[in-house]
């Protein structure tokens, strides 16, 4: 059951007596919203603690502590208990309204006006600003009164935050890590999609590599890495050639690259410069040279590249 409880009194706490048991509310010109319920295990749920119902047992609810983190005990957030309430008499809970006689909002932790929310930490607690996903954002009200005695009062307005997935125009399905949200086809709705078709969609192929140290590496993706064997080209040489196969590469292809680093010391060991060499049907070639005047090159040198077809 609940009970809509409308008064004129001038912010003054009232008492109200809703089937044999007195509930303390304060009330201004507006509404309380309260309703009747149980817990639905052992135990007591004192005042001023954040409740979600559980079920019902035919004529009234049954609730348990909320806590934020996890949908299941935040979803169905519905108030804060107004009395105390056990799993063998029915106690109330405000949903919304003017809640008085706390002792939940101390001004250690709380001061006038904070918007609360619930807690990821403390079931059936309250948290100051939005909890950090993956926690789950309820908005429970706003404190009126701080209090370090029994004579705090909050503002109760539950309000429970959407995930993404409860939006009308969101469908996830096994969602996954590294997912991307995109459009359907038919333009009626938001659908997870996984990487590896977002890459086929966009006809790009994921970066590959190979990890062992070479200089001829065959690579066949549109993007790759690899590592180049040991570097000894001397000073002023015309420079070591890397012959990259790739399937992916044609006489059309644009292929740019990108020199990572040199395990041996710049300067000592010469600096190595990478040029793009020939690209035909099927490979192409990298020339390593070695720009310093003295020094011979004495390292291994990663390369990136990435293919562009006209």
């Amino acid at each position: 059951m609940s009970c809509k409880i409308k008064t004129t009194i001038d912010q003054r706490p009232i008492q109200v007596k809703i089937e044999g048991v007195i509930v303390n509310v304060t009330q201004t010109d507006t509404q309380t919203l309260i309703i009747k319920a149980r817990k639905a295990s052992a135990g007591t749920i004192t005042k001023g603690q954040v409740v979600y119902i559980v079920g019902s047992t035919g004529n009234h609810l049954t609730v348990e502590l909320a806590r934020a983190n996890v949908e299941a005990t935040s979803a169905y957030t519905i108030g804060i208990a107004s009395t105390n309430i056990t799993n063998t008499a029915d106690g109330f809970i405000m949903q919304y309204g003017r809640l008085s006689g706390l002792s939940t909002v101390p001004t250690t932790n709380f001061s006038d006006g904070d918007a609360i929310y619930l807690s990821e930490t403390t079931a059936g607690g309250y948290r100051l600003g939005l909890p950090q996903a993956p926690n789950h954002g309820v908005l429970l009200g706003f404190v009126i009164r701080a209090n370090n005695g029994n004579a705090g009062e909050i503002d109760v307005r539950i309000q429970n935050y959407q995930e993404l997935e409860e939006l009308s125009d969101v469908y996830v399905n096994n969602q996954a890590g590294n997912d991307f949200l995109m459009r359907n086809s038919g333009n009626t709705r938001w659908e997870n999609i996984t990487l590896a078709n977002v890459q086929t969609i966009l006809g790009i192929n994921k970066a590959g590599s190979t990890t062992t140290n070479s200089n001829t590496p065959t690579i066949n993706n549109t993007r790759g890495y690899f590592t180049t064997n040991t570097l000894t080209t001397i000073a002023g040489n015309a420079g070591t050639t890397i012959t990259v196969t790739n399937s992916t590469v044609t006489t059309n292809s644009i292929i740019k690259i990108t020199q990572g680093v040199y395990s041996g010391t710049i300067g000592a060991n010469g600096v190595p410069y990478a040029l793009m060499g020939t690209i035909s049907n099927g490979s192409f070639t990298i020339i390593i040279r070695n720009v310093h005047g003295t020094n011979a090159l004495n390292g291994t040198l990663r390369l990136m590249f990435e293919v562009l077809t006209l």
